[in-house]
């Protein structure tokens, strides 16, 4: 019984959510059912039902036209004139008894449980205060690179797997308000690449970066020199693709469906080392607007007005003719601004990153979660995995200042392994070995300016 039964089931029937009191859980249900108007349409079959069977019970009211005398007659053979049999009272049970065998009802919702992994209940312990479960989806993420949540409550999947001598690629979308999502993912592009993930030939660069209707993806190669290719997908029928030369890739943003970033050593035509180029489709136009990131490259993350990128070298030198930092070697995380990017490119101007663009104070491994949210895995002095937090990134530029304030602590525990926001909603979904569990958390409002 999924996540879609269990709303129409609501609608019906009040008292099996067990509270006659609108809950956190069923305003999040409003939203399912109306988002893009996908919700109400994964809900169509299931409300022509319910329209049948009240069809049914008016066909068969044939019964009220019997004479007064009639009914009498037929009360005195039942034994009882005065009461009518209205079945066992289920209000008080968990869910009014409306969840499947594989389902626990949890806080007044059904709650898929998946076969390997953990338990809803052990997954719901590893969570912090103030998350509130919403649904669980059961699928293989041994397989998942790279994951996104889109506003219309749809996730989108990367899904690497080794066949023969070669990798596989398979960018799939699947519905968040449906309990078999997983299993009704439709395909959106394939890509078959020679060479295999263990043998680091192949390196699926760990990232899908999304904008209206479009997403951007990306691998490298690494077997006869170094090679790479970033794809930008549609994502309504028929899923064109667009491919480009983008050697070294490890990161990718789209700032529109035409304007897309990668982080690589060359992309198109454009080849002059390291750096994060920019690429006007429409005008087939390239500019490497940010240079000085080190020597091996790392993430660039869009979040908010701002872009985080990270890069390490094992000598940073100094600025300015100054002596050098004491941090010399290492990982840096460096904090540039949209628009900054966005005028270098209509300038063919680079900014120079080690002496010009602000620093952040993350460990390498973030994840920006859209909204001006940054999520980080929490270690503790012996490098200890400990669990997941959430912070808001705040920057300052007239006090030469950014960092990450407002820090919550998501997860306490090693059951999530990462998470992935949905824009402009209070949701998350939290991977774990057997699936994504989806949470509602006030404290991932978004803040209106």
């Amino acid at each position: 019984m999924g996540l879609s039964w269990f709303v129409v089931f609501c609608l019906v029937v009040v008292t099996a959510c067990g509270s006659d009191e609108p809950t956190g859980a069923d305003s999040l249900t409003s939203d399912l059912i109306s988002a893009d108007g996908q919700g109400m349409d994964a809900l169509g079959d299931s409300a022509s039902e319910d329209t049948g069977s009240t069809d049914t019970l008016t066909d068969g009211s044939a019964l009220a036209d019997q004479s007064e005398e009639d009914a009498a007659v037929l009360d005195a053979q039942a034994g009882d004139t005065t009461s009518e049999d209205t079945g066992p009272d289920v209000s008080g049970l968990p869910c009014g008894m409306a969840c499947a065998a594989n389902e626990t009802c949890m806080e007044g919702v059904c709650v898929r449980e998946c076969q390997d992994g953990l338990t809803v209940e052990e997954l719901k312990e590893q969570l912090s205060p103030g998350a509130q479960i919403v649904a669980n989806f059961c699928t293989d993420t041994a397989a998942t690179h790279a994951y996104a949540v889109l506003p219309s409550y749809e996730m989108l999947e990367l899904r690497v797997t080794s066949v023969d001598n070669s990798s596989e690629f398979r960018l799939v979308r699947w519905p968040l308000y449906l309990a078999e999502g997983p299993n009704s993912s439709t395909l959106l592009a394939s890509h078959n690449v020679a060479g295999l993930i263990a043998t680091w030939e192949v390196l699926p660069a760990p990232f899908l970066a999304t904008a209206s209707q479009h997403v951007l993806w990306g691998y490298a190669t690494n077997g006869n020199g170094l090679g790479g290719t970033a794809l930008r997908v549609e994502l309504s029928e028929p899923f064109t693709s667009i491919q480009k030369d983008a050697r070294g890739i490890a990161g990718g943003e789209l700032l529109g469906g035409d304007d897309l970033l990668t982080y690589s050593f060359q992309l198109a035509q454009k080849d002059e080392g390291l750096g994060i180029y920019y690429h006007r489709l429409s005008e087939d136009k390239v500019v490497r607007v940010v240079d000085d990131l080190g020597t091996s490259s790392g993430d660039v993350v869009r979040v908010g007005d701002h872009l985080l990128i990270g890069g390490y070298s094992d000598d940073w030198g100094g600025c300015d003719g100054g002596a050098p930092p004491l941090n010399n070697a290492g990982s840096r995380v460096f904090v540039v601004s949209v628009d900054e990017v966005k005028s270098a490119f209509e300038t063919n101007s680079t900014i120079y990153a080690r002496c010009n663009a602000l620093t952040l104070d993350v460990e390498p491994g973030f994840t920006g979660l859209g909204d001006g949210f940054v999520l980080t895995r929490l270690h503790d002095g012996a490098f200890q995995f400990l669990g997941l937090e959430v912070h808001r990134l705040t920057v300052e530029p007239a006090l030469s200042q950014a960092q990450l304030t407002d820090s919550v602590q998501v997860t306490q525990g090693t059951a999530f392994t990462g998470g992935r926001k949905m824009e402009g909603a209070e949701i998350l979904l939290l991977e774990h070995a057997a699936g994504f569990l989806m949470i509602k958390a006030d404290y991932l409002k978004v803040e209106i300016p």
